[in-house]
């Protein structure tokens, strides 16, 4: 017998898109021991966004090991609790310049980008328009802006454009006060109306 997914000791792991994972089945009667057999499964547990893990030795190994040993690999922290080096403020600075911008802020993945970003540019008084497939990172997000959000039918542009008309007319729900900012939230993109 086999035991759940979760009970599969992984043999071999690694950052890639196209990756099967060998895994020894567990034995159901001990925990501690592992079947004979070995499942082939595929690799849902990466942070491998556009495959980018999958060519690092041609594109960027040399600097990743030069780097390596200069800085920690991990800061182990936030930035507000002082996981903030001068590598960050560089490529901040790096960021900003190639964009033509006066400044720029990273995350340390996406997930933070939207979750602590979005309530950094609208709140409570503005109205977010949210693609019905955003991610939850966006939906979270929203959510923790305290802004009023409505949602859009996907690909459904003649749907999001009934809502923005229908925003910009009538204002806010009770008052009919204009609204303070309307962030539409496009899946992969983001717009300002202010």
């Amino acid at each position: 017998m086999h035991s759940p997914a979760w009970g599969c000791k992984c043999v071999c792991a690694c950052a890639c898109t196209h990756l099967r994972v060998c895994a020894h089945v567990r034995a159901r009667s001990d925990a501690c021991s592992t079947t004979e057999n070995i499942k082939s499964c595929l690799n849902l547990s990466s942070y491998n966004y556009l495959g980018f893990a999958d060519d690092w030795h041609t594109t960027c190994k040399a600097d990743v090991e030069k780097v390596a040993r200069e800085y920690p690999v991990s800061t182990c922290t936030s930035f507000a609790q002082g996981g903030y080096t001068a590598l960050h403020s560089k490529l901040e600075e790096t960021v900003a310049r190639y964009v033509g911008k006066e400044s720029s802020m990273i995350f340390n993945m996406g997930y933070a980008t939207n979750f602590l970003g979005i309530p950094a540019l609208i709140s409570k008084g503005c109205l977010i328009l949210s693609d019905s497939l955003n991610h939850a990172s966006i939906v979270n997000g929203a959510r923790s802006s305290g802004a009023t959000i409505r949602v859009f039918k996907h690909n459904d542009p003649a749907n999001l454009e009934r809502l923005l008309r229908h925003a910009i007319i009538e204002g806010q729900e009770r008052t009919r006060l204009r609204w303070r900012k309307i962030l539409v939230m496009v899946r992969w993109r983001a717009a300002v109306l202010s």
